[in-house]
C-alpha cells in the first residue's frame, strides 16, 4: 500500500512540475520582444536563431511582418549585409502592405551603401544604393525618412562623380588629355548639382589651356567663379584667370 502511495504521490509531483513549467513558457509574442532586446544589447546570434525558430513555427503569424524585419536587423547590425538584404527583401515581397516593408526598402538602400566601396574602386554597390533610395522616394514620398533617402542619393551622386574626377586627374597625369576630357564631361553631363562639379570644369579649363584653347579656358574658369565652388577652388580659379590675363 505504502508503495502505490508513493507511486501516487511521484505522479502528482512530476504532473505539477510539467504545469509549472508551461505555465513558465514564453509566449511568442513575448519571444518577440525578448528577441528584440537581445538586438539592442547586440546579442545579434541569440537574437537571430530566436528569430528564425519563431518564423519556422509561425509562419503566418500577425507580427510575423515585425519578426521578419527583426531578423534582417539582427544581420544588419551585426555586419552581415548580404544576408541582411535577403531578408529585409522577404519583408518587401511578403508583406508589402505591413508598415515594416517601408522601413525594409529604405535599409536594403542602407546595406548597399555600407558595402559601397572607396571612388577609386568598383562602384557597383554605389549604384544599386542610388537605384534603392530613388525607388523608395517613388514608393513613399511622403515618408519621415524621404530627406534621409534624399541626402544619402546626393552622397551616392557625390561618390559616383569623384570616380569619374579621379579618372580624368589619372588619364591628364598619364598624358591622355582626350580620355581625361571624356570622363570630365561624363561627370558635368550625369552630375552636375555634385560637389565635384566645378572641379571638373576647372580641370577642362587646365586642358583648354594646355592645348591652347585660351578662350575655352577663361570660360571654364570664369564659370567656377561665377557657381557654387569651394573657395579654395574659386581661388585657383581666379588665379589661373589672372595668369591668362597676363600673358595676354
Amino acid at each position: 500500500m505504502r508503495g502505490k502511495l508513493w507511486i501516487v504521490l511521484l505522479a502528482f509531483s512530476v504532473g505539477c512540475g510539467a504545469t509549472a513549467g508551461n505555465k513558465g513558457e514564453l509566449t511568442p509574442q513575448e519571444r518577440l520582444r525578448r528577441a528584440e532586446g537581445w538586438i539592442e544589447k547586440g546579442k545579434y546570434q541569440k537574437a537571430v536563431a530566436e528569430l528564425q525558430d519563431l518564423l519556422a513555427k509561425f509562419p503566418g503569424a500577425e507580427w510575423a511582418p515585425e519578426a521578419q524585419f527583426l531578423l534582417a536587423e539582427g544581420y544588419y547590425r551585426s555586419g552581415d549585409y548580404s544576408s541582411a538584404i535577403s531578408e529585409y527583401e522577404q519583408v518587401v515581397e511578403q508583406y508589402g502592405l505591413s508598415p515594416w516593408a517601408e522601413r525594409a526598402q529604405f535599409q536594403i538602400g542602407m546595406c548597399h551603401l555600407k558595402q559601397s566601396l572607396p571612388p577609386s574602386l568598383d562602384q557597383e554597390d554605389t549604384y544599386k544604393a542610388l537605384e534603392v533610395f530613388g525607388r523608395f522616394l517613388e514608393d513613399y514620398p511622403e515618408s519621415p525618412l524621404a530627406e534621409r533617402a534624399k541626402r544619402y542619393i546626393r552622397k551616392c551622386r557625390d561618390k559616383l562623380a569623384e570616380k569619374l574626377y579621379q579618372m580624368g586627374l589619372v588619364y591628364r597625369k598619364l598624358g591622355h588629355p582626350e580620355a581625361a576630357e571624356i570622363y570630365l564631361r561624363d561627370l558635368l553631363k550625369e552630375y552636375p548639382d555634385s560637389r565635384w562639379a566645378p572641379w571638373a570644369l576647372y580641370e577642362l579649363g587646365r586642358l583648354a589651356e594646355d592645348r591652347g584653347d585660351l578662350g575655352e579656358a577663361r570660360r571654364a574658369f570664369e564659370g567656377v567663379l561665377s557657381g557654387e565652388g569651394e573657395e579654395s577652388l574659386k581661388h585657383r580659379a581666379w588665379e589661373a584667370l589672372k595668369k591668362l590675363k597676363a600673358e595676354g
